[in-house]
């Protein structure tokens, strides 16, 4: 994992998520090799980026903390490290929705929409093209500021 991303205008991560056997809970940041990290450490490297992309499964699960008044994720954790913004699956993602989604999202970023025009318009892309299937079309959701323009 690179060590410099952190304070970043956009951080785009693509890695396997979830739950491990047996959990309730988002626990694990992998690849395909050898990495395995914390949500925590994760969100420790990206501190201070504007927008956080996730092209990770269930890397947006949001989930209630079983003994206190707050959530527990890897979303709560990027907002902690004070990450302002944040995009991703709250349940696994089809491997075809990132190189259909993201061309989108960035054409209309850089353009001058907001994350939430721009989520918009690439969840909209993944309707037409990958078909009517609600988990493909509404898996990107921004957690955060919608209204964050690029710089």
């Amino acid at each position: 994992m690179p060590e410099d991303i952190g304070q970043s205008e956009l951080v785009i991560v693509a890695a396997h998520g979830g739950l491990l056997p047996g959990e309730h809970f988002f626990r694990r940041v992998s690849d395909d090799v050898n990495l395995a990290i914390y949500p925590e450490t994760l969100a420790a490297a990206v501190q201070g980026s504007g927008v956080v992309v996730l092209f990770i499964c269930s890397g947006g699960r949001v989930d209630s903390h079983p003994q206190a008044e707050t959530t527990v994720g890897l979303i709560k954790q990027l907002f902690n490290q004070g990450c302002s913004t944040v995009i991703a699956s709250p349940w696994p993602l089809n491997v075809k929705v990132p190189p259909a989604w993201l061309p989108v999202f960035l054409d209309r970023w850089s353009k001058g929409d907001d994350v939430g025009q721009a989520t918009f318009a690439a969840n909209y892309e993944i309707a037409r093209s990958l078909g009517g299937n609600p988990v493909d079309f509404l898996a990107m959701n921004v957690f955060g500021d919608p209204f964050r323009t690029k710089h």
